[in-house]
């Protein structure tokens, strides 16, 4: 029989081995925020659906797309044009539902440079369709606005399996397989950026809004797995 504290400690198990970051607290110049928490893909009250982001030197790496990905930067404070890369975990609606919405919402409130996306398949299907999807409104928005074409801006690079994805100035970035039936491939991703803090932060809280599942119900499941600090996550939490 499965219960709600299995069910805490698995969950707790597998958030400890998808997000892992090492990141430089040293002169302010990396940060995480945790722009939505709960997981699934039913809108909630209290929680947003899955996404973060890793801003290094005014630099924004969000990873996962959630519902309202992009009002979500907007109130943490992360200018769109700013956004340079998008990572996915895995294809589930809680995870990508505004993938293509950030793309054109980042375009539309002044992206002029170069996005690269990475994910597993189908990634480059869901960013043509969407593409297509928005034709109109980015024709549009070329000929009325003066803008340049979205599409030749946005780079889609597909993951089969894990290793080093990206290395720029600012982090080096890797992935790794995990197990989350039914949906395969699925990755954790880890960055590393200069100095480096081992700290654990829990996000994608399933069950979200059970008051039977405390904050240290999930802090006590993941210190089985991790010695380290712990951090649960709350939406527009700054790491």
């Amino acid at each position: 029989m499965t219960t709600r504290r299995h069910l805490v400690q698995t969950a707790a198990a597998v958030v400890a081995g998808a997000l892992l970051p090492r990141l430089a607290t040293g002169q302010g110049k990396s940060r995480l925020i945790l722009l939505g928490t709960g997981g699934g893909p039913r809108p909630r009250k209290t929680t947003s659906a899955p996404a973060q982001v890793i801003v290094v030197n005014d630099t924004a790496y969000v990873v996962d797309c959630g519902d309202g990905v992009a009002r979500q930067l907007v109130l943490a404070g992360v200018p769109l044009p700013q956004l340079r890369h998008i990572f996915l975990t895995h294809q589930h609606s809680d995870h990508n539902a505004d993938y293509g919405n950030l793309l054109l919402l980042a375009w539309a409130s002044g992206l002029r440079t170069r996005l690269d996306a990475w994910g597993p398949p189908p990634l480059e299907e869901i960013t043509e369709l969407f593409f297509a999807m928005s034709s109109y409104d980015i024709r549009t928005r070329i000929a009325d606005e003066g803008r340049i074409p979205l599409q030749p801006l946005i780079h889609v690079h597909e993951l089969v399996d894990g290793g080093l994805v990206l290395e720029d100035e600012n982090v080096r970035v890797r992935a790794t397989l995990v197990d989350h039936p039914p949906v395969v491939p699925a990755f954790g991703y880890r960055f590393d950026a200069p100095a480096g803090v081992k700290t654990l932060v829990l996000s994608h809280l399933v069950p979200a809004e059970d008051p039977e599942v405390t904050e240290q119900t999930w802090i006590d499941a993941a210190k089985m797995h991790f010695d380290g600090r712990i951090v649960v996550g709350r939406d527009l939490l700054e790491v």
